[in-house]
């Protein structure tokens, strides 16, 4: 399910995304993380688990001082 609207500062729109990624993941829903709006921690480690853990580990090893690693995904980590 993707759902896109033009009106993105739209609080009632980001409201509806906070509450759209807990139910996706639900089920089995998988963000795209470029893409998916409001992205929590908690569904991110949920909806991609393992994939996420290896995607961390190889962040690490080739950015381990954090120069490329965005408030967006540190937020997610």
């Amino acid at each position: 399910m993707d759902v896109t609207d033009t009106r993105t500062n739209d609080p009632r729109w980001e409201e509806f995304h906070r509450r759209l990624n807990p139910l996706v993941a639900t089920f089995g829903g998988r963000p795209l993380l470029n893409q998916t709006k409001h992205l929590s921690r908690e569904v991110v480690h949920e909806t991609l688990g393992g994939d996420w853990e290896k995607f961390l580990k190889i962040r690490e090893q080739e950015d381990p001082d954090g120069r490329f690693l965005s408030d967006y995904f540190a937020e997610l980590m």
